[in-house]
């Protein structure tokens, strides 16, 4: 587990797992199925709760749906961001996504948003003639940002960061590829 001011990564911490920050010692504590409670050590020796409670994913996050949105990764940080962009309209296929739990694959099709945690992605399977990659991480300013929001309704994917930045992308039911419809750096 990486310690980060953007969030912590909740599905990959044992159960009761310390943690350093500020020279304080931390412990995650499970104080239920969902939720997990971080605990201040270092005062007074006894453990005071301190005000985070996070939500915990024990599965891997996995979405194929019109209308969703994925809380599971608010708080986490963006290390890497790219897409497969189509030179001649623009328009986005396969996205990866690189967040403090690990890389995720993600693209809209028919009006559904198509969301899959992946061991790490392979770029030449997923070129096809008349496509490139493009570093979206770098361009919008968002590596190393939190990740705020992720909501897919009416056709419609809303990605935003902790700096400001979003991502909307577009893809209805006869469309062929999500089409950009905000990209603003932060």
């Amino acid at each position: 587990m990486r310690n980060s001011t953007c969030g912590v990564t909740a599905s990959y911490i044992p159960r009761s797992a310390p943690l350093l920050r500020s020279g304080h010692a931390l412990v995650i504590q499970a104080s239920d199925e969902k939720f997990i409670t971080i605990l201040d050590a270092a005062k007074a020796g006894a453990a005071k709760e301190l005000p985070w409670r996070i939500l915990v994913s024990t599965k891997p996050i996995h979405r194929q749906d019109e209308e969703t949105t994925i809380p599971e990764l608010y708080g986490q940080c963006c290390s890497a961001f790219g897409a497969v962009v189509r030179s001649r309209d623009d328009h986005w296929g396969l996205a990866h996504l690189q967040l403090d739990g690990g890389w995720h694959r993600f693209y809209l099709d028919a009006g559904l948003l198509f969301w899959a945690e992946i061991p790490a992605p392979n770029l030449e399977d997923d070129l096809g003639n008349g496509e490139d990659y493009r570093d979206i991480g770098v361009r919008l300013r968002v590596l190393d940002a939190a990740i705020t929001k992720i909501e897919m309704r009416d056709c419609t994917l809303v990605m935003e960061f902790g700096t400001g930045a979003r991502v909307v992308l577009r893809c209805a039911v006869e469309d062929d590829g999500a089409q950009v419809l905000e990209l603003k750096g932060g």
